[in-house]
């Protein structure tokens, strides 16, 4: 732990701990804990400490992240894209938002413009729990840069398809 502290520290982060008591035979059930704090974007301490996960850890997760516009998540510190998949992505009515402002007692000028809903959920994490998240406004069209590249690879293959089928009608 005292790598994963020293992260932490020189970033001159604040540590919070929580100690929920109970009897041992029973389920201990909490709420939602919400820390606020300013920062120059938006994070995620995702970063375990190396010893507390083995190779095949999963830690499965629901991230929804409110902005103006629909984001996408990096780690920390090599730029990388998280594995996670954007499950959901949409603006969020006046009446979710109102709703959402409540529960997690904001007051509707705390929520942004045009507030925006991206839902990330993860499953098992290939490169480990080593990076902190970072979120950042998704690039226009983004969303739709997977399925461009899509059509086009299937247009060149047809193409180069029609150009072989026409070689052997040669050929014979």
């Amino acid at each position: 732990m005292v790598d994963w502290l020293d992260y932490y520290t020189k970033q001159s982060w604040v540590f919070t701990a929580f100690k929920f008591a109970g009897n041992a035979n029973d389920v201990t059930s909490t709420q939602a804990i919400r820390v606020s704090f300013k920062t120059d974007r938006p994070r995620y301490p995702y970063k375990m400490p190396l010893d507390t996960w083995p190779a095949s850890h999963a830690r499965p997760m629901n991230v929804y992240f409110i902005s103006s516009a629909p984001v996408v998540s990096r780690y920390v510190d090599t730029n990388g894209n998280w594995e996670a998949q954007v499950r959901y992505t949409g603006k969020l009515d006046d009446g979710t938002m109102g709703a959402v402002a409540k529960d997690l007692i904001l007051s509707g000028s705390d929520m942004p413009t045009n507030a925006t809903m991206t839902v990330f959920r993860n499953g098992s994490n290939p490169d480990g729990y080593d990076h902190d998240l970072y979120f950042a406004v998704a690039a226009p069209g983004a969303a739709w840069t997977w399925v461009l590249g899509a059509i086009i690879v299937v247009i060149a293959a047809r193409m180069y398809m029609r150009s072989r089928t026409k070689l052997y009608q040669k050929a014979a």
